[in-house]
């Protein structure tokens, strides 16, 4: 967008559907509504507003490799859905492949989603990297 003296225009818009983490994860899990959807429905005239009144408190953090190696898995992935608050784990690295010393997020494992009372939020997140088992294998 740019502002001008006549207020501002909007040069581009690209809308991002391809499902990063806040359109896909955080978005309707703290506002309780889907954008992607509720953008449609507004664009075709079946919804007034976009906004939601109801909120949420929900967070991320990144799951990113402790060693290099070749990523395996999550060996005690059932048992971290059991801390509290816990929401959603995403995995976005492929089985079987290769990860680095995390020196940025480009090789990052997932994510991992708590909601709840935001002062319980970091206790979640300790809980959960003092407990995660990434089975990364020094065989190349």
């Amino acid at each position: 967008a740019v502002l001008t003296r006549n207020g501002f225009y909007i040069i581009e818009i690209s809308a991002r559907f391809h499902g990063d983490i806040s359109t896909s994860f955080m978005i309707p899990k703290s506002s309780i509504h889907n954008p992607i959807s509720e953008y449609f429905e507004y664009s075709l005239g079946l919804r007034n507003s976009l906004r939601s009144n109801q909120f949420e408190h929900v967070e991320f953090r990144v799951i990113l490799p402790t060693q290099a190696g070749i990523f395996k898995g999550i060996n005690n992935l059932s048992d971290l859905y059991q801390i509290p608050n816990i929401e959603q784990i995403i995995i976005r690295r492929p089985l079987n492949s290769q990860v680095q010393i995390a020196e940025d997020n480009t090789n990052l494992i997932g994510f991992v989603i708590a909601s709840g009372p935001k002062d319980k939020i970091n206790n979640t997140f300790n809980e959960f990297f003092e407990k995660i088992q990434l089975n990364i294998s020094q065989d190349i």
